[in-house]
């Protein structure tokens, strides 16, 4: 696992003189700096670095609302990618400043600061990002002196799920070329500031973000002698923690019951041929495997970059469990 670079959004506060007895209300200025603000087709990867819209607020010390403000995608291409927001703050009082960022709509109606800490972002469709991953960031502070620069590190809300083949085990004569990867259980939503976790089948896509064919054909491709390409689906953040105490190895990662439907997992179909079996048009042999941080681990954390490397043997289909489907293949 490695973390995504995070996005900054800098916050420049310019403070007019104050006296000691009491602070004076100052203009500060609010820049958000963006290089890319273009659409994408559903066919690529979601730019990871795409900034389309912006809610901002900030709180008191207290927790008490003082100002937001929300930044549509129509005003970041209108101002070229860069937007000034004017605020008023005081000169040595502490504020809390909150940004999401791509949550495709307003939310200047939340009006408490634990309203805010509750409110959680939709997906209508698992791939429903192509205008920006969700992102969210959080700044805790006073305002000093005049000048002074504050920098918002956003994290995104979501994780990349990188997939790599590995077939230098398969036996002479065994071919699996790969058609699909998707993600299973997918969540639908997530907590825009603090950890997320699907908690019923009501809280995820069965089927969730896929690639199919010609975006999934990098699995068929040697990077090197054997091993494949790096293949990378998204998920919003899943954290289910460690479920199976014993399990010793990837062969054990099954589990029954709840958390079966909401732990996430990736299922990959590939087109199937060895000496013995084959698959026809259309049917495939189906590889499913939980993901987590460890054998019995289910998180899947976000702004994270997790490879994973599925490695077959033999024939590739000897295990019959949950994970080894071979329902589909024909005996020639």
């Amino acid at each position: 696992m490695e973390k995504l670079p995070n996005l900054t959004i800098i916050l420049l506060f310019f403070a007019l003189s104050c006296s000691e007895s009491a602070p004076v209300p100052v203009d500060a200025t609010i820049t958000i700096k963006l290089t890319d603000t273009c659409m994408q087709t559903r066919s690529q990867d979601p730019d990871e670095e795409l900034v389309s819209d912006v809610n901002w607020f900030i709180f008191s010390e207290d927790g008490l609302p003082e100002l937001s403000g929300y930044i549509s995608r129509r005003q970041l291409l209108s101002a070229g990618g860069e937007v000034s927001i004017q605020a008023e703050v005081a000169v040595g009082a502490e504020y809390q400043v909150y940004v999401c960022v791509n949550s495709t709509e307003d939310l200047t109606d939340i009006s408490t600061l634990s309203e805010l800490m509750e409110k959680r972002f939709w997906l209508t469709r698992p791939d429903d990002y192509v205008i920006g991953m969700p992102m969210s960031g959080s700044w805790i502070g006073s305002i000093s002196e005049n000048g002074e620069v504050v920098e918002i590190p956003l994290e995104r809300m979501m994780a990349k799920v990188s997939i790599r083949m590995d077939r230098t085990g398969l036996s002479d004569g065994v071919t699996m070329n790969v058609r699909s990867v998707e993600i299973g259980n997918c969540p639908r939503s997530a907590l825009y500031f603090g950890e997320s976790a699907a908690r019923s089948s009501s809280d995820i896509f069965s089927s969730g973000f896929i690639k199919t064919y010609e975006d999934a054909d990098g699995l068929n491709i040697d990077e090197s002698l054997g091993v494949s390409q790096e293949v990378s689906v998204y998920m919003l953040e899943n954290l289910q923690g460690d479920l199976l105490s014993d399990a010793q190895e990837d062969s054990d990662k099954i589990l029954s019951g709840a958390y079966a439907s909401v732990c996430s997992y990736i299922e990959l179909k590939s087109e199937y041929i060895s000496n013995a079996y084959t698959t026809y048009p259309s049917q495939y042999l189906t590889y499913r495997f939980y993901l987590g941080e460890s054998v019995g681990n289910f998180d899947i954390r976000r702004n994270c970059h997790y490879h994973f490397t599925v490695a077959p043997s033999g024939d590739g289909i000897s295990e019959t469990s949950w994970r080894v489907d071979i329902s589909e293949l024909v005996e020639l």
